[in-house]
């Protein structure tokens, strides 16, 4: 969330709190609505009410530093922004489900030394 809209809740404990706030959420074709959560342990599910959906990740990031609420983003999408100071991190005790991700490329009989050296890359940088 932006610094704009933190000033404006209270302190956030847990995921249950998130239920109280503007919650900006994705939607698309086969992504759950639900977001988990975990801390050591523990596991919490919620599904978010939606203040503001769209289907593009890019427009929830301009709207979370825009101040409009809380989304739900990837890190590597929100690394630069928690950095300048765009964004605020809420719950850091809590971390997120990971998501499974998939490399498509065209099978053949002989792998690839430069396809197997991609697909490690992307794995270092999703993992």
């Amino acid at each position: 969330a932006a610094p704009d809209y933190i000033k404006t809740i209270s302190h956030l404990s847990s995921p249950n709190d998130l239920l109280n706030h503007h919650l900006l959420t994705y939607k698309g074709p086969q992504i759950s609505d639900v977001w988990s959560f975990i801390n050591n342990d523990t596991r919490t599910e919620i599904t978010p009410p939606s203040y503001f959906n769209s289907n593009s990740y890019f427009a929830l990031l301009k709207a979370a530093k825009n101040g409009l609420g809380i989304a739900n983003l990837y890190q590597y999408m929100v690394d630069d922004e928690l950095e300048r100071g765009n964004l605020i991190e809420l719950l850091p005790d809590w971390r997120q489900s990971s998501r499974d991700r998939y490399a498509v490329y065209q099978q053949r009989r002989d792998s690839s030394l430069k396809l197997d050296l991609f697909i490690k890359f992307l794995m270092s940088l999703f993992y």
